[in-house]
C-alpha cells in the first residue's frame, strides 16, 4: 500500500506530533508512506521522520495560503502511484481537494478532522465553500464522537462518510519515560513545591490565560511550566506579569521531551475553549500524573471522568480542583491508576490498524 500524508508542517502541535507517529507506525508495519509539507518553517519533526527512511516532500511555494501549493502537490502526486492521499489540518485541506481536480490519477482522498471548531464555521459562506470541498473526499475519519457530530452539522452530506478512528499514542514512550531533577525544569524550585504543566500551542484556543489566573487562587508553592510556541507567546507573557505570578511560570517553548517533561511534574492541566481530541491529556494520564481538563467536548470525553473536569473558563474552581487533588492522599492515587487504565485505550497501534481497515476498504471498492 503506497500512501502520501499531506500537512501544513510539521511544527509542535498535537495533529503534526500524531501524524508522526502514525507515520512511523505504519513504516513499521510495511506501508510504503510519504510525507509532504506545505511550510518550510518550524518543521520540528522533519529530520526524525527522514532518519527512518521516510521520503517527506516540502513544498517551494513562499506562502501556506498561496494558490501555488496547488501546483506544488500537482507534481508530488501526479508522479506518485499513490493509493491513498491522506490530508490534514486547513488549508491543505482545500488545496489538495483542488489539486484532485487536476491530476488524472486512481487515487482514494481522505481527511482527518482534528478539531471540533474552526473559526470558518463562524461565517456562514464558508458552508458552501467546504461543501464542495469535502465533497472530492471518500472518507473523513474524525478522532472524537463530538468532532464528527459538529463536522455533520456544518456539512450534513458528510454523514455518511464520517468514521471515528480516536488518536493514538505509542503509550511505552511515557510508561517508562524517567523523570528529570525538578530544577532542570524550574530554577530554584523547592523541594515541597508543586509543579503544574501545561503543554500547549500558544493561540487563544488553547486558553492558558484561565490556567495562569488560577495561580492567584493558590499560594507561592504552586509553580507553573508551559511547554509550547506559537503567535500569542508575547500576548501570554504579559498576562503572567499583569497578574502578578511572572516569577512561578517557566516557559520552555518547543520540546521534544515531552515525556520525561510529563514524568516530572506533579499534575497536568489543559484549560482550552475547545478540542477535537486532547492528545496530550492521553500523553499525561500515560505518565502516571494526576489530569485536570476543562470541560468541553474532545477533553471530557478522553477522560470520562467528573474529578478530572472544571467548568471552562473558571480559574478558581480549577485552583480548588488542583489544590485538592494534590493535597488529599487518597484522590490522586485513585486519579493516577485510573488515568494510567484509560490511557490502555487510545494505542498507536490501535489507531495505526483502523487506518489501515479503513484504507483497505477504500482501495478494494
Amino acid at each position: 500500500m503506497r500512501v502520501l500524508h499531506v500537512i501544513n508542517a510539521f511544527t509542535g502541535g498535537g495533529a503534526e506530533k500524531l501524524l508522526h507517529d502514525t507515520v512511523l507506525s505504519q513504516k513499521e508495519r510495511g506501508a510504503d508512506v510519504e510525507v509532504m509539507v506545505l511550510s518550510q518553517q518550524n518543521n520540528h519533526y522533519l529530520d526524525t521522520v527522514k532518519s527512518k527512511g521516510i521520503q517527506v516532500y516540502v513544498s517551494n511555494s513562499r506562502s501556506l495560503h498561496s494558490p501555488s501549493q496547488i501546483n506544488e502537490l500537482k507534481k508530488v502526486i501526479a508522479k506518485g502511484d499513490y493509493d491513498i492521499v491522506h490530508v490534514h489540518l486547513f488549508p491543505a485541506l482545500y488545496w489538495v481537494a483542488l489539486c484532485s481536480l487536476f491530476v488524472n490519477k486512481d487515487f482514494k482522498l481522505v481527511y482527518t478532522e482534528h478539531s471540533t471548531h474552526n473559526r470558518r464555521r463562524d461565517k456562514s459562506y464558508f458552508r458552501h465553500i467546504e461543501s464542495i470541498i469535502y465533497k472530492r473526499y471518500q472518507r473523513i475519519f474524525c478522532i472524537s464522537e463530538g468532532t464528527k457530530q459538529n463536522l455533520i452539522q456544518w456539512i450534513p452530506s458528510t454523514d455518511k462518510k464520517a468514521r471515528i478512528i480516536p488518536n493514538g499514542i505509542n503509550l511505552s514512550d511515557y510508561t517508562d519515560a524517567k523523570p528529570y531533577d525538578r530544577s532542570y525544569l524550574f530554577a530554584n524550585i523547592k523541594k515541597n513545591d508543586k509543579l503544574i504543566v501545561m503543554i500547549a500551542r500558544f493561540d487563544h484556543q488553547k486558553d492558558h490565560e484561565t490556567l495562569i489566573k488560577s495561580l492567584s487562587y493558590l499560594d507561592d508553592s504552586f509553580k507553573l511550566i508551559l511547554v509550547g510556541d506559537g503567535g500569542w507567546t508575547e500576548n501570554i507573557k504579559l498576562i503572567t506579569i499583569s497578574e502578578g505570578v511572572h516569577h512561578r511560570v517557566s516557559f520552555l517553548g518547543f520540546r521534544k521531551d515531552i515525556p520525561q517533561i510529563l514524568k516530572t511534574a506533579d499534575i497536568f492541566v489543559l484549560s482550552s475553549h475547545w478540542e477535537g481530541f486532547g492528545l496530550v491529556a492521553v500523553e499525561a494520564m500515560a505518565s502516571g500524573i494526576p489530569v485536570l481538563v476543562s470541560d468541553v467536548t474532545g477533553l471530557r470525553d478522553v477522560v470520562e471522568r467528573k474529578d478530572m473536569i472544571f467548568s471552562q473558563g473558571d480559574p478558581e474552581m480549577l485552583a480548588k480542583k488542583v489544590r485538592s487533588i494534590l493535597i488529599d492522599e487518597e484522590k490522586s492515587p485513585k486519579i493516577i491508576n485510573y488515568g494510567l487504565n484509560r490511557a490502555k485505550e487510545f494505542s498507536i497501534e490501535s489507531m495505526v490498524n483502523r487506518l489501515e481497515q479503513e484504507y483497505n476498504t477504500l482501495i478494494n471498492t
